[in-house]
C-alpha cells in the first residue's frame, strides 16, 4: 500500500514511475533487453522486435538462443547485425554495465516481516547499485521495527512510520501528505504475480491501536491512534481509474476503539457496501480503451500489457473459428500476438475498437455481492458497547474478525461472539496467537471454546493458529524457529501437522477437532508427544494398534523417566538411539518408536477406516466440548504438574 501511494504521488508531479516483484536481475535483464530492442528496431526497422521481448530476455539473461532460432531462420538480411546487438547487449548485463547507465532517479523499497531480513538486505545492496544512497527510500514494516539494524547492514536512513509527514520525500514545494493519498493500483498490473484479494479495495478507516501488546507491531508501526480516516472521496477516484470493486479490505487495527466508529460505518454505505448489494464489475477491457484514450495517460504501459494480457486470453477462449480469426488478425496486426512490448498506444486502441463488437456478443457484464472485511480483526475487549455490533451488522462485513490473543481474554471473547451472533452476524473467523507466553494447553482450550460456539449458537467460526514470531531481535531474523518458554519444536510441529491438510485454519466440525487435538486436555497431551509419522497416519497407526503400543510403553514411564523423556523432547534428540542407548529399557522401548517411518505402518483397508470414522462420529455426535467452572479449574491446575511442560521447573 505504500508503494501505491508513493506511485500515486509521483505520477501527480509527473515522474514515470516503474514497479517490480521478484528477482533484480530478472528485472536488470529486461530493462538490457528493452534497450537492445529499441536498438535493433532502429537498426533493422520494420522488424517490430518488442514481439520478441521474452526470447531477447531470455538470451541477455541466460545466453539461451533457441526461442530465437525460429525468426532468424526467416530472417532475410540483418542478421549479423542482429546477432551482434544482440551479443553487445548480452555484454552489458554480463559486465554489469547497466548499472552505469543510471537510468532512475529515485529508487524507493518497501520491507516487509523481519524473517525476511536477509533477502531484504540483498534487495536494498542491489539497489544501491542502481542510484547513489541519497536516492533510495527504504521504508515499511521491517524498516520501522528495526531501523538500526538495516542502516548497519545497509547505511541507509529508512523511513519509518507512516508517509503522513508533508516534507518526507524532501521535494520542493510539495507539500503532499502521501498517507492520504489514494492508491494507484494501475502498478499491479505491471508484474506478473497476481495478488490476494486483487479485487479488494484496500484502506484505512482508523489508524493505530489504543492497546500496546507486548507481541505487536502496531505500537511501532503507526504509535498514534488515530480515530477516523476519510474513505469515500478515495474510493470514487480509486474506481473511476482503475475500475470498481466489490470487496473492501480495511486494514484497521482496532476500529472498535474509535469514537467516530458510527460515522465509519455510514461512509463504508455511503460507498454503496450495504447487505445485499450488488457490485456491477467494470469491463476490464472498456477500462483500457477508457484510459489508454485519456489526454494523459496514466500509466501507460500498465494498460497496453493488461489490454493485450486481456485480447489474448479471449482468443483463448473463444469457440467460434470466424470470431478466433478475426481476433487473431487483429492481434498480429496490432503486433501484439507475441508480446505486448511490441505494439503501441495507437495500435491497441485500433486492436480493441476492431474486437470489440466480437468481445460484447460474447463478454458479458458481471456484477459480485458486496462484501467488507477488517482483515486485521476486532477488539473483544471493545465490543460490548452499546450497538457496537448492530452497527457492524449494517454493512456486509464476512467475516467478523475476532482476536483470541490469550486465554484469559475468554470472557470477553466469548461476550463478543455472542454480541455478534445476536446481530445476526454468523460468519466468523478468529486469530489465535500461540507460542508466545501461552502453554499449549490454552490453545487447545481456545479452539475447543470455539467449537462449542459454533453448536451453541448455530454459528461458523474458522480459527487461524498464529505463531508468534519476535520482530526485534535481531538473533530470530533469519529464520523462524523462536520457541516460547512452553514451547519447543516438537509442539510446534504438532501444530503445523495437524493443519497442512486444513490450509492452517480449524473449522466448525467437532469430529475433526476431537480427533485432531484429542477428546480431553489429557489425549491433546498425548498428542503433543505422538511421533510426527503417526499424526500424519493417524487411522492406519491406531486401527493397526501401533498407537496403543506407543502409549502403552508411554504410561509405563515413572515420574523421573518422564522428566528425563522431556529433556530429550525440549532438545529434538528423541529420534536417536545412539543418544538414549544407556537409559533405562523403558525409555529406550518408549523412544524406538520416533525412530520408525512411514514405512513401517501395516496398511489399513479404507473400508476399515471409514468404518472407524463413523463410529467416533457417533460416539461423539451429541458431546458436549464446553469446559464449566470446575473441571476448567482442573484442567488449569494440572498444567504446572504435566511431567512434560518444556519450562521443567523441577529441574531448575
Amino acid at each position: 500500500m505504500g508503494l501505491m501511494k508513493l506511485a500515486t504521488y509521483h505520477r501527480r508531479q509527473g515522474w514515470n514511475v516503474a514497479f517490480y516483484k521478484g528477482d533484480l536481475k530478472k528485472f536488470v535483464a529486461e530493462r538490457v533487453a528493452l534497450r537492445c530492442i529499441t536498438v535493433l528496431d532502429e537498426v533493422l526497422p520494420g522488424n517490430h522486435f518488442g514481439r520478441l521481448f521474452p526470447e531477447v530476455a531470455s538470451y541477455i539473461k541466460n545466453k539461451d538462443d533457441k526461442p530465437l532460432k525460429p525468426f532468424m531462420d526467416q530472417m532475410s538480411n540483418g542478421l549479423l547485425d542482429f546477432l551482434k546487438i544482440l551479443s553487445e547487449y548480452r555484454q552489458v548485463y554480463v559486465n554489469n554495465g547497466y548499472f552505469d547507465w543510471h537510468e532512475w532517479d529515485r529508487v524507493l523499497v518497501t520491507t516487509l516481516f523481519t524473517f525476511y531480513a536477509d533477502k531484504t538486505i540483498e534487495t536494498i545492496r542491489f539497489a544501491q547499485r542502481l542510484v547513489s544512497n541519497d536516492r533510495i527510500m527504504v521504508g515499511g514494516v521491517m524498516a520501522s521495527v528495526v531501523p538500526e539494524y538495516i542502516k548497519k547492514q545497509t547505511g541507509i536512513t529508512p523511513v519509518t512510520g507512516l508517509l503522513d509527514t508533508p516534507s518526507i520525500m524532501g521535494d520542493k514545494p510539495i507539500d503532499t501528505n502521501i498517507d492520504d493519498l489514494p492508491l494507484d493500483y494501475s502498478i499491479l498490473e505491471e508484474v506478473d504475480y497476481v495478488y490476494p484479494a486483487a479485487d479488494a479495495y484496500f484502506a484505512h478507516t482508523t489508524r493505530g491501536c489504543v492497546n500496546k501488546c507486548a507481541f505487536c507491531a502496531v505500537p511501532t508501526l503507526e504509535p498514534v491512534y488515530q480515530s477516523f480516516r476519510p474513505l469515500k472521496d478515495k474510493l470514487e477516484f480509486e474506481k473511476k481509474m482503475f475500475g470498481a470493486r466489490s470487496n473492501l479490505l480495511l486494514l484497521d487495527n482496532n476500529v472498535f476503539a474509535s469514537a467516530s466508529f458510527s460515522r465509519i460505518i455510514d461512509e463504508i454505505k455511503a460507498c454503496g457496501f450495504v447487505p445485499g448489494a450488488r457490485i456491477p464489475l467494470s469491463d476490464p477491457l472498456e477500462l483500457c480503451q477508457r484510459r489508454l484514450a485519456d489526454k494523459q495517460v496514466y500509466n501507460e504501459k500498465a494498460w497496453l500489457r493488461k489490454a493485450v494480457i486481456c485480447v489474448q486470453r479471449f482468443l483463448s477462449s473463444l469457440k467460434n473459428e470466424d470470431e478466433k480469426k478475426l481476433v487473431a488478425i487483429a492481434l498480429e496486426k496490432a503486433h501484439a500476438d507475441r508480446d505486448w512490448h511490441g505494439t503501441s498506444k495507437s495500435e491497441v486502441i485500433s486492436l480493441i475498437k476492431e474486437i470489440m463488437p466480437v468481445w460484447r456478443r460474447v463478454h458479458k457484464g458481471s456484477w459480485k455481492v458486496a462484501v467488507v472485511d477488517f482483515n486485521q480483526g476486532l477488539d473483544s475487549r471493545l465490543s460490548t458497547k452499546p450497538d457496537v455490533m448492530k452497527k457492524l451488522a449494517e454493512i456486509p462485513i464476512r467475516p467478523v474478525r475476532i482476536a483470541f490473543d490469550h486465554w484469559n481474554l475468554r470472557g470477553k471473547y466469548e461476550n463478543a461472539i455472542k454480541a455478534a451472533a445476536d446481530a445476526n452476524l454468523t460468519h466468523m473467523s478468529n486469530y489465535i496467537l500461540y507460542n508466545f507466553r501461552d502453554s499449549p494447553e490454552e490453545l487447545y482450550w481456545r479452539l475447543r471454546l470455539n467449537i462449542a460456539l459454533c453448536e451453541e449458537l448455530s454459528v461458523n467460526i474458522y480459527s487461524f493458529p498464529m505463531k508468534y514470531h519476535p520482530i526485534h531481535d535481531p538473533k530470530w531474523f533469519s529464520n523462524r524457529n523462536y520457541l516460547g518458554e512452553h514451547w519447543c519444536r516438537k509442539y510446534i510441529r504438532f501444530v503445523q501437522t495437524v493443519l497442512i491438510p486444513t490450509m492452517g485454519k480449524i473449522g466448525t466440525g467437532k469430529t475433526f477437532f476431537l480427533k485432531a487435538f484429542g477428546t480431553t486436555t489429557d489425549e491433546f497431551r498425548e498428542l503433543l508427544l505422538m511421533p510426527d509419522f503417526m499424526i500424519r497416519n493417524r487411522w492406519n497407526c491406531e486401527l493397526s494398534g501401533m498407537v496403543d503400543s506407543w502409549r502403552e510403553a508411554l504410561h509405563c514411564l515413572n515420574r523421573d523417566e518422564q522428566l528425563r523423556v522431556a529433556e530429550y523432547i525440549k532438545a529434538d534428540e528423541y529420534d536417536n538411539p545412539t543418544i538414549f542407548q544407556h537409559d533405562s529399557p523403558r525409555i529406550q522401548t518408549f523412544l524406538h518408536f520416533y525412530s520408525l517411518k512411514e514405512t513401517d505402518i501395516p496398511v489399513v483397508s479404507e473400508t476399515i477406516k471409514n468404518n472407524a470414522l463413523r463410529k467416533f462420529e457417533e460416539t461423539w455426535h451429541d458431546a458436549n466440548v464446553r469446559m464449566f467452572g470446575d473441571e476448567l479449574k482442573r484442567e488449569e491446575e494440572k498444567v504446572k504438574l504435566w511431567p512434560f511442560r518444556i519450562a521443567l521447573a523441577e529441574k531448575k
